[in-house]
């Protein structure tokens, strides 16, 4: 018939279930010790997207132009970086869009009676949410530009077209 085997004696047998038990008490000890789970209730404030802040407009402070040869620099002067698109219009002018850009006050037009640039409107459109300061430049004859920025200057270089 069968015969039982026995490994080791029975007092083994009996440390072994009551280090089980043993283990199971302290789990249960330590588990019901830390409460009852964390739920976020309906008090409290919900959590909203940080919002970028809003860039106060850079202010236009100066509008420098000087002639050379063959043709003419303009620089101008702000109270922080700029940022600029420039394209021609319907009539041929060169149009420089300032976006988030207020001119301060006496910088306005400039005209001269001779040489290359013969106007250059300074435009203030508002209505925007953020103000936008159109530069618009008409030349005498053809002409090429260069726009350069650095910092809180912006330099435009005009030259005339050879024919």
């Amino acid at each position: 018939m069968g015969d039982d085997v026995m490994f080791g004696n029975g007092s083994t047998r009996l440390r072994l279930v009551t280090a089980g038990v043993a283990c199971c008490l302290a789990l249960l000890v330590g588990c019901a010790a830390s409460g009852p789970p964390k739920v976020a209730s309906a008090a409290a404030p919900p959590v909203t997207a940080a919002v970028p802040a809003v860039q106060p407009p850079v202010e236009l402070s100066a509008l420098v132009v000087r002639e050379g040869a063959p043709g003419l620099q303009v620089d101008l002067q702000a109270s922080g970086p700029l940022v600029w698109t420039s394209y021609r219009d319907g009539a041929g002018r060169l149009v420089i869009e300032l976006p988030n850009t207020t001119p301060a006050p006496g910088v306005g037009e400039w005209s001269a009676p001779s040489g290359l640039l013969a106007r250059l409107a300074v435009e203030l459109d508002t209505s925007s949410e953020r103000p936008l300061t159109r530069l618009v430049a008409e030349t005498r004859g053809e002409a090429e530009h260069s726009l350069t920025g650095e910092a809180g200057r912006l330099r435009l270089e005009l030259l005339p077209v050879a024919v």
